[in-house]
């Protein structure tokens, strides 16, 4: 006679929900709705701290939560130190947030609403600012990740209705960010000029390249700090770009304001006159 094992209905069930969660890929997420087109947004911030926005456009369902997957490449001689981030004001209602490092250079935060009613969101604006924290100066670009099918790397918005990652445009064009003495030689990939912005002292210094509170139209030596916009001689050179040695006259006086033929002339004058060299004076950046 055989026996008979009784097994409950309940346990039946759960064996089967467990296969069938097992044997679908962790990372594969069918997206349902459509959210806002992501993006970066305005940079802020000031010294070593810069604050890069992350932005989404009006979404056509409603959403609940987030996740943004940023990276930072640095040129010259900055160095970047840590990653950190804050939800935005979008998302209200003190939601669950994780964030993580995945490598270096990069930061994911995600976020999403708690509770039996979250809210739904429809709305364009600010998702969540992260701070890229540096030392020293030369170039940032910063820049959003898509790995589309993973919920874990990728940037989407999450659907109030399914929970599940939303479809969702992800603008993956860099914010260039020039800091300190940083020129846009030094960013990597070879950064256009026109989406750079200069982030550095209290109010950062868009239209002053040194940044000595004197703007680059009207100080006599735009690329050395000279806030006291001293020039000895008065020949609309500060004393900060000049330099002075004891040689021949050089290729370099073609950066002075003085026509460079017309400075050789008066030099080999002053040779002949006084049998040796003339100390010079040329501008130095």
């Amino acid at each position: 006679m055989k026996r008979i094992l009784a097994v409950p209905v309940t346990l039946v069930i759960a064996v089967a929900v467990l296969t069938v969660a097992l044997s679908v890929a962790p990372n594969a997420v069918s997206a349902s709705g459509s959210g806002g087109t992501i993006s970066l947004g305005a940079v802020v911030g000031s010294g070593s701290a810069k604050d890069v926005t992350v932005v989404t456009g009006a979404a056509t369902d409603p959403w609940s939560g987030y996740n943004i997957h940023i990276a930072a490449a640095l040129g010259g001689g900055l160095v970047l130190s840590s990653i950190t981030n804050v939800n935005g004001p979008l998302l209200t209602g003190s939601p669950f947030c994780v964030d993580s490092d995945p490598a270096a250079g990069q930061r994911i935060l995600g976020c999403t609403a708690v509770g039996t009613t979250p809210p739904s969101i429809v709305a364009a604006g600010t998702l969540a600012v992260f701070t890229f924290n540096t030392v020293g100066n030369g170039c940032l670009v910063a820049k959003l990740i898509t790995v589309p099918g993973n919920q874990t790397t990728d940037t989407y918005t999450v659907d109030r209705a399914s929970t599940t990652p939303q479809t969702n445009v992800v603008d993956t064009t860099p914010q260039t960010i020039l800091v300190g003495s940083g020129k846009n030689s030094d960013c990597p990939g070879g950064a256009a000029a026109t989406t750079s912005v200069r982030v550095t002292g209290p109010a950062g210094c868009p239209s002053d390249s040194d940044c000595d509170a004197v703007p680059d139209q009207s100080d006599n030596c735009p690329h050395t700090s000279n806030p006291s916009q001293t020039d000895t001689d008065g020949d609309g050179v500060g004393d900060a770009c000049v330099t002075t040695s004891t040689g021949p006259p050089s290729a370099t006086l073609a950066s002075d304001r003085m026509p460079y033929r017309l400075a050789l002339a008066i030099g080999a004058l002053a040779v002949l006159a006084g049998g040796g060299w003339v100390t010079w004076r040329r501008r130095r950046g």
